[in-house]
């Protein structure tokens, strides 16, 4: 069970922590501009590019090795 400073139990947690230890979170939001969203859309276009290309070759080498799934 994690607890705060004051030794209360924090709702939501089911680990145990080490002695002295806490927990804490923070909330940021943001507003971007609509040059920004632009950018921010862009970026994350080419992220996902990347990552689907990694896997599309994690999967051709994994079939070239033979590779087959335990189900």
């Amino acid at each position: 069970m994690a607890a705060d400073k004051k030794g209360s139990h924090i709702k939501g947690t089911k680990k145990q922590l080490p002695d002295g230890w806490i927990t804490g979170a923070f909330r940021y939001a943001i507003f971007p501009t609509d040059e920004q969203k632009q950018r921010l859309e862009m970026a994350f276009g080419c992220e996902r590019k990347v990552y689907n290309e990694y896997v599309a070759g994690l999967y051709d080498h994994l079939e070239a090795a033979g590779f087959q799934a335990g189900f």
